[in-house]
């Protein structure tokens, strides 16, 4: 809801750079980067038993995450630079 919100202007609304990524690479939205919060890291984890590995499908899907996820930074991050003052 708050996605679609923020395509209705004059809304605006706080949204993580992941949830809108799309967008913000087509350029449908716009990146205002909130300056106190550019430090704040935000984790992923994912937890396993200590007495054992992955099993392969499991390993398969954190790959991808971890591959769909490295690839929204990387997008995101040229969108930001974009829109950051120099």
């Amino acid at each position: 809801m708050l996605r679609d919100m923020a395509h209705l202007s004059p809304h605006i609304t706080f949204l993580n750079e992941l949830d809108v990524a799309p967008e913000l690479v087509r350029g449908d939205l716009t990146l205002v980067p909130v300056r106190e919060l550019l430090a704040v890291r935000q984790k992923l984890v994912l937890a396993c038993r200590l007495d054992s590995a992955l099993d392969p499908a499991t390993y398969l899907v954190a790959q991808e995450i971890k591959n769909v996820l490295d690839a929204s930074v990387n997008s995101i991050s040229r969108v930001r630079e974009q829109h950051l003052p120099s």
